[in-house]
């Protein structure tokens, strides 16, 4: 909620629908509803240019995996101009002065000009491992390299533990495998951006609200393991978890593979981590933060080791 530059308006999202309202001050009387066509996610975050003309809106809704605000002309009124902000969710959105616009992410900040462009001015620190497009969390036979693609900055990150070694762009290896989805006898369905999965057609249960964000199916089993919003779990093909209690995670588990040897589940966290689990237990054994620069690196253990590579070149 907003209050429009002369005082006399307040500009309503929605955390649950794609609308945007705007009520009078003094009564809270709907004046108008902004148009938010094609828009299929809620607008929580709302802003006004600082002379009033445009409004914007921003939250959770993406194009390919692009978060998107919409801007629109005549205080709310007019015609709508849609713009990609970047790598994650829009939580607030400040007129200034020069007519530009100041929106911050979960992931950093950035400028909108007067015509739209939008200017990166910060980032997160981290990478941007959304789920969604380039490839996905690729894993050697033995977990001992990882590969994915990052949104921002975008690149794809290579890490070899026993090199200690971190490659970017590096060409696709046919010997990292991407996570298996389908198998025979093992249908896992609404796996991506949904709070309805389910397995052969049996509801599988989260906690509430809870979104799925990934899925790896373990080589040889009847078992998956499923990344979402608030933890990983892993299950059978009746719906029953076989791991004592769901792991919670540091952000939300946008990639999930398994080792091609079935130990390991390796997952990459909206914080920029990817953490190493025991399938058997769900006990987490390693973590790894690479900055995006490439050069710096640090993997530690729940004990307390670790290592690292802290100077740039």
């Amino acid at each position: 909620m907003v209050f429009t530059p002369d005082g006399a308006g307040v500009a309503v999202g929605c955390n649950d629908a794609s609308k945007v309202v705007v009520l009078s001050a003094s009564d809270l009387t709907q004046l108008f509803e902004a148009d938010t066509t094609g828009i299929g996610a809620s607008l929580f975050t709302v802003g006004w240019s600082q002379d009033g003309r445009f409004l914007f809106a921003g939250g959770l809704w993406t194009v390919n995996n692009v978060w998107q605000v919409r801007r629109w002309s005549d205080g709310g009124r007019g015609a709508f101009v849609d713009i990609g902000a970047g790598s994650d969710t829009i939580m607030k959105i400040l007129g200034l002065q020069s007519g530009s616009m100041l929106f911050a992410r979960a992931n950093g900040i950035g400028l909108i000009d007067p015509e739209a462009k939008v200017t990166p001015l910060q980032g997160f620190g981290s990478l941007a491992l959304n789920n969604g497009g380039g490839r996905e969390l690729r894993v050697s036979a033995d977990g001992g390299t990882v590969q994915i693609d990052s949104w921002e900055p975008r690149h794809a990150y290579l890490f070899a533990l026993g090199e200690r070694r971190v490659d970017i762009d590096s060409p696709a290896d046919a010997a990292f495998l991407a996570p298996v989805t389908q198998e025979p006898g093992l249908d896992v369905t609404n796996w991506f951006n949904s709070m309805t999965s389910a397995v052969n057609g049996t509801p599988v249960k989260l906690q509430q609200y809870e979104m799925a964000r990934s899925l790896a199916i373990v080589p040889g089993t009847q078992h998956f393991v499923l990344g979402a919003e608030f933890t990983v779990r892993l299950f059978d093909l009746l719906g029953h978890e076989l791991w004592h209690e769901p792991l919670p995670g540091p952000g939300i588990a946008w990639h999930v593979n398994v080792t091609g040897d079935g130990r390991l589940a390796v997952v990459a966290y909206g914080d920029g981590t990817i953490r190493w689990l025991r399938l058997s237990d769900g006990k987490e054994l390693l973590a790894l933060f690479i900055h995006p620069d490439g050069q710096r690196w640090i993997a530690w253990t729940p004990q307390g080791y670790y290592d690292c590579k802290c100077r740039r070149r």
